[in-house]
């Protein structure tokens, strides 16, 4: 092995060290043709061939199937999402009916008493 060669193989494994991919082919293959692998597209496609992009211009029954699908969904999702918030909205006004209006209902009370008891003029 001739010196240059020496000095290129130990930066090689020096720089493949440092380095977790080296571009370059395995050596004894052959490098392919990149032309070849590249596709020319050249096909000329009519927009009136394309699929609609609006939903009035779907199909009929197109239209149906998804209406019947997302009915359908509607119906089994919905009651359960309703539920789970009304319940969340239960909880909250409970929380908000302890916290704030009993004690200013219990407030309201105790002045009220207090005017009954006090002795009057």
């Amino acid at each position: 092995m001739a010196q240059g060669d020496e000095v290129l193989s130990k930066a090689d494994a020096l720089m493949g060290r440092y380095r977790s991919f080296v571009a370059q082919h395995p050596q004894g293959e052959p490098v392919p043709d990149l032309e070849e692998d590249v596709p020319l597209l050249t096909e000329v496609v009519d927009e009136s061939e394309l699929m609609p992009q609006t939903p009035a211009a779907l199909p009929d029954a197109l239209q149906a199937e998804i209406e019947a699908e997302l009915s359908a969904w509607l119906i089994e999702a919905l009651p359960v999402a309703v539920t789970n918030a009304s319940q969340h909205i239960i909880a909250e006004l409970d929380a908000k009916a302890t916290n704030d209006l009993l004690p200013r209902l219990r407030a309201l009370i105790d002045d009220r008493c207090r005017r009954l008891d006090a002795p009057s003029l």
